[in-house]
């Protein structure tokens, strides 16, 4: 029995640091970068490694490549006493982010590649194999959204809590999108421009969000 399973994207980060604005350069520029650093990332890993080093007995449901990333995730998840519920590796390469961040401006642009991490089909998930006490779900898309939403209904239906973290453009398809995972949740996580975006709302008041997305289920 697991205190928390995750689910959610696998990635390799590339972070780059530059010293221009974001908005300096332009189309056929080439812009020195000052310092690159590599790490593992992703929804659904960071939140593992995360309740992992609170001292939870913390698994992660996801999918890699068949790649040399793909290994460098499953090795760093071993390293923090994270399990690793192995699904057959993906036909496309393990995700990718490329972090952008500017040492002027303080901020950051991320270009995101989902590859593998999207490329889970509920058929391969053994729902019965999910002995835990919290699910916490992140940002999947296409397929392994469906996914998502057969593992939190079988959640609902089991007594197991429901944590949802999704990101701005899964919150931006919509509550109707979204009914049914936020029909399961126990506990919602997100920003306020993210509320907004779910809610498909102007209103900033944080009493009106919070009363409109209880409204929803969590």
């Amino acid at each position: 029995m697991y205190d928390v399973i995750t689910m959610g994207s696998a990635t390799v980060d590339v972070f780059g640091v530059i010293s221009k604005k974001l908005t300096e350069p332009k189309p056929g520029d080439k812009v020195l970068i000052e310092k690159i650093d590599f790490e593992i990332g992703g929804g659904g890993v960071n939140s593992a490694i995360a309740f992992s080093r609170m001292g939870l007995k913390t698994a992660f449901l996801g999918k890699v490549g068949c790649d040399h990333d793909g290994i460098i995730v499953i090795r760093e998840l071993k390293k923090e006493d994270v399990d690793f519920l192995h699904l057959k590796p993906s036909k496309f390469p393990t995700s990718h982010s490329f972090i952008l961040m500017s040492k002027k401006e303080k901020d950051r642009i991320i270009y995101a590649y989902k590859g593998a991490s999207d490329d889970l089909n509920s058929g391969e998930i053994e729902l019965n194999k999910l002995k835990t006490k919290w699910l916490y779900i992140a940002t999947l898309l296409g397929d392994a959204f469906k996914a998502a939403e057969k593992a939190a209904l079988f959640a609902k239906k089991n007594k197991i809590n429901v944590m949802f973290n999704p990101s701005s453009y899964l919150a931006a398809e919509g509550k109707k999108k979204l009914k049914k995972l936020l029909s399961c949740c126990s506990i919602l996580v997100l920003n306020r421009s993210e509320a907004r975006l779910l809610l498909g709302t102007k209103h900033d008041s944080m009493k009106y969000l919070l009363k409109e997305l209880r409204k929803l289920g969590p």
